[in-house]
Order: structure tokens, then C-alpha cells, then sequence
């Protein structure tokens, strides 16, 4: 009688150590799995900002795109401009246009602009010319904005009679100087800031 007591005994404790060691081997499957789920998510979070960024890039790549085509993004292209000035003053029959274009800086504007990691630059430019009305500024102005140049903000302009009377002639009565500024973005050096 007492081996049946033994074995039963021995059983029970078979029977604990099984359940044990079953209840053990859960929490484990259970820590695993709650690790792997953690992993997914994060996988998963990760997918869906490569995705927003794969979105928000074909959002902006055509902008970015005409900025770059225009000069704006990038190195500054005072060929162009001096070209467009060249052709501007052919294309309108102006009266010729000096310029001077100053040293490239980066600018310091009197209001805040979100320019994110780009440097903005400015490229100082003064331009004098003589005009045979007011017209002929606008027209200059007009003509370098639809030229698809690299942006430009216009400073100061200061116009003046010459002391020819030429109302009835073809011949220019105001002298006019403008001072403006070239803007160019550019990504910052890697390793400066």
C-alpha cells in the first residue's frame, strides 16, 4: 500500500513541476510576444513616417524643382542676372543700365523667415539708369520678376530730373538708382553651422 502512495505521490509532484514549468514557458510566450508586438509597432510607426516623408517629397520636389531651375536654391548666378539686364534693356529700347553687384552675405532682414536648414544670402545690386518716364522703372522691375531669375527684394529707389528739357524729344528726363537684393538658399557646409 505504500508504493501505491509513493507513486501517487510522486505523480502529484511530476504533476506540479509540469505545471510549473507550463506556467513558466506562458509568461515567457506571453513577455515574447508582447516584445515582438512592441517591435511591430515600432516598425510600423517607423513605415508611416517613411511614408509621410515619401509624401510630403513629392509635395514639394516640383517647388524645390522651379526654386533650383530659377536659382534660388543653390550657387548664386550673376551671369544670369547681368544677361537678363543686357536683354531687358534691349528688349524695352531702355536708355542703358549700370549696375554694381556687391559681395555675397548671408542676410540679415528685419523680419523673421523660416528658412528651415538653408542659409539665406543676399547679393547687394545697385542699378542707375536713365529713364524717359516712371514707366520705364516699372517696366525693369516687371521684366527681371517675370524672368524666372532667382528671387529679389527691392530696397530703395531714388529718382531725379536731369536738367534737359526733352519733353517733345525721345531723349531721357529722369535719372533713377535702386538698390536691391539677389536672394540665394543655400544647405549649410556639412560640419558648420
Amino acid at each position: 500500500m505504500r508504493r501505491p502512495l509513493l507513486m501517487a505521490g510522486i505523480l502529484a509532484c511530476a504533476m506540479l513541476l509540469l505545471l510549473s514549468y507550463s506556467d513558466h514557458q506562458s509568461i515567457r510566450a506571453r513577455l515574447a510576444m508582447q516584445a515582438q508586438q512592441s517591435r511591430q509597432a515600432r516598425a510600423q510607426e517607423n513605415l508611416q513616417g517613411s511614408a509621410d516623408e515619401r509624401n510630403l517629397i513629392f509635395q514639394y520636389l516640383p517647388l524645390y524643382l522651379k526654386l533650383l531651375d530659377r536659382g534660388f536654391i543653390g550657387e548664386e548666378r550673376r551671369i544670369d542676372w547681368i544677361d537678363a539686364l543686357r536683354n531687358i534693356n534691349a528688349q524695352h529700347k531702355l536708355f542703358g543700365i549700370n549696375y554694381h553687384i556687391g559681395a555675397q552675405e548671408l542676410c540679415n532682414l528685419p523680419f523673421k523667415l523660416a528658412t528651415g536648414r538653408f542659409l539665406l544670402h543676399c547679393s547687394s545690386m545697385k542699378i542707375e539708369m536713365p529713364l524717359l518716364h516712371e514707366g520705364d522703372l516699372l517696366t525693369l522691375i516687371g521684366a527681371l520678376d517675370n524672368d524666372q531669375l532667382a528671387p529679389f527684394m527691392l530696397r530703395d529707389c531714388v529718382m531725379a530730373r536731369t536738367n534737359v528739357a526733352a519733353i517733345d524729344r525721345l531723349e531721357p528726363s529722369l535719372n533713377v538708382s535702386c538698390e536691391l537684393d539677389w536672394l540665394t538658399a543655400t544647405e549649410p557646409v556639412r560640419g558648420k553651422s
